[in-house]
């Protein structure tokens, strides 16, 4: 067999003679005209495609689940938002030095500043009553993390705004691992996942952070995954940026750390939701409503499971009882939501 690097899969060339080449074809590209459309709703992929997104070259890896999220809001809000931004994976795709995926547009850009690990909450905050205090155009405030963030170092800082009433939109972009350090475990890494430091599966269950705050009452809360419902993803994003008050959006982001062909991050999403290993709901404070928008087919959960190396290591390393462990409690959290739903659904 010919090796493959006999056959000149990488040219080394001088950037310059290609530079001017691009630059007038990138000129060219961003001059075509906006696609114009008003047959279909924009809280659907259907219209919302036609919208211009603001969030470009990110230079994250391959197949992040973490990006789409990001993209939709701006297509939501153009540049009509704020971003405080904890420090991990997101900020560094968002905002390396030398680079910046955020666009702009003829009424300026996205503000967009990064915050350390452990007051990016109260970060957010602080921009949210400054712009409130200095009487600015009310741009919408997004607080973005990832579940090293959110679950762990910060969620002190989270947990107070979630209880302070103001009008702020927090998105965890959750992919159950401190990804930006290696793929170690977090409290969002759940039972018998094998991750550094819990090479043998993680023995501790995942933390429920959407239980937690809606123990408050009057926090919105949604858990959406993209491949899963992407119709249910777009309006939760929508809904919660207009609910006045605290609104959190739990969004599931597969990682190249899981142990998948990223190529298949879509389909594995579905396969999450379908399961019942990642449910999606909704919970609205005006009305007390929670909606469940996925079922539980226990007989499809470990079939999820071995498609991920993560989880396929555990069982290799014969401590499959952990995974066990896992569905006990996917059922468990399940039918905790079923019974809220039905709560709910007689108060009202």
């Amino acid at each position: 067999r010919t090796c493959p690097a006999l056959k000149k899969a990488l040219e080394l060339v001088s950037a310059d003679s290609l530079l001017e080449e691009y630059k007038i074809k990138y000129q060219k590209y961003s001059k075509l005209p906006q696609a114009s459309q008003n047959k279909f709703s924009t809280d659907m992929a259907k219209g919302l495609q036609f919208l211009p997104s603001y969030f470009k070259y990110s230079g994250a890896c391959a197949g992040c689940g973490q990006t789409a999220y990001i993209k939709i809001l701006t297509m939501i809000n153009g540049t009509n938002m704020m971003i405080a931004n904890a420090t991990g994976c997101s900020s560094i795709y968002g905002g390396t030095f030398g680079s910046c995926p955020y666009g702009k547009d003829e009424n300026g850009g996205i503000f967009w500043a990064n915050s350390l690990f452990e007051d990016n909450a109260e970060f957010g905050l602080g921009i949210r009553l400054g712009s409130k205090f200095n009487k600015t155009k009310d741009k919408k405030v997004w607080i973005i993390g990832g579940d090293g963030w959110a679950y762990d170092i910060g969620f002190g800082g989270l947990d107070h705004i979630l209880a302070s009433g103001e009008d702020v939109n927090i998105l965890i972009l959750d992919n159950q691992t401190y990804s930006n350090t290696g793929g170690q475990a977090s409290k969002a890494t759940p039972t018998g996942a094998s991750v550094k430091f819990a090479e043998n599966g993680k023995t501790l269950r995942k933390k429920n952070i959407g239980e937690i705050a809606m123990s408050y009452k009057d926090v919105f809360v949604a858990q959406v995954a993209l491949g899963g419902n992407i119709n249910q993803t777009i309006k939760s994003l929508y809904d919660a940026q207009n609910y006045k008050g605290v609104s959190l959006v739990i969004a599931y982001a597969p990682c190249v750390n899981q142990g998948f062909d990223m190529s298949n991050m879509m389909s594995e999403m579905r396969k999450a939701v379908d399961c019942g290993f990642w449910p999606i709901y909704q919970y609205n404070p005006i009305d007390k409503s929670l909606t469940l928008f996925s079922e539980l087919n226990e007989d499809n959960y470990f079939d999820f499971l071995k498609g991920e190396r993560r989880f396929v290591s555990t069982i290799e390393k014969g401590y499959s009882k952990l995974l066990e462990k896992q569905k006990e409690d996917a059922i468990e959290n399940y039918k905790n939501l079923e019974k809220l739903a039905e709560i709910n659904k007689n108060k009202n």
